[in-house]
Parts: C-alpha cells; structure tokens; sequence
C-alpha cells in the first residue's frame, strides 16, 4: 500500500485532501503535518512514498515544506495543490523538488492521472 503524508495548515484542507485520497486510491495515510513549521523530521519518521503541499496561501512558505520533504525523502512523489497558477513559483517548485503541480480546484479524476504520472510502477494507484 502506498504510504501518503499531507502538509497543509488549514485542518479543512488537510480533510478534504485525506477524502481525495481515500475515495480515489488505495492509500494509508501515515501523517498530516502543518505547514508552518520545519516538516523534516516528521517525512523522515514517516518515509512516505506519496507527500502532498498544499500552497498554504505563501508560495515562499511551500517551496521550504518541498525542500525539506525532497531532502528527508529523496524517493518520494511530491504533488503540490496550489491556488496560485502564477508560473514562476511553480516552476520554482519543480526546480526545488516537487514531482508535479495541480490546481486546487482540480477533481479526483485530475488527481488520479497525475499520480498515475508521479509514482513508481510499483506503487498502487486504483
């Protein structure tokens, strides 16, 4: 089973992302974490295969949780949920890390391909 982890500082984010998971793939949801503090020590304790960052309305705040994430799991997939389509910090995020970008107000279906895209082969996507 594939392990996920979500980083997002709103507990309603972190619900709704936790929901898209788990109606869509078979997931085990191994931590949520807040988004305003150093996350390295928690992916490290948690190797999840799967991390996903929500935006948390300061781009700057998202590239640092994508950096320590990538540094603490070099092997995980890293999706980012933004808000924000600007393209210099997404491009900012796939340079620091992150396996792909996706708009928040994409649908499971969108979610499904991109981590159809991002995980391994050996990784379940139902």
């Amino acid at each position: 089973m594939t392990r996920a982890m979500i980083i997002a500082d709103s507990r309603a984010v972190q619900a709704e992302l936790t929901d898209t998971l788990l109606e869509a793939f078979d997931f085990d949801i191994v931590r949520h974490a807040a988004g305003r503090s150093d996350v390295s020590a928690i992916v490290e304790g948690f190797r999840p295969d799967l991390v996903v960052v929500d935006e948390m309305q300061w781009p700057p705040r998202a590239l640092t949780r994508i950096g320590e994430a990538r540094r603490a799991a070099p092997a995980a997939a890293i999706v980012v949920r933004t808000e924000r389509l600007e393209g210099d910090w997404l491009a900012q995020a796939l340079r620091d890390g992150a396996s792909a970008v996706m708009p928040a107000q994409a649908g499971a279906e969108t979610f499904r391909q991109i981590l159809s895209e991002v995980l391994t082969p050996t990784m379940e996507v139902a």
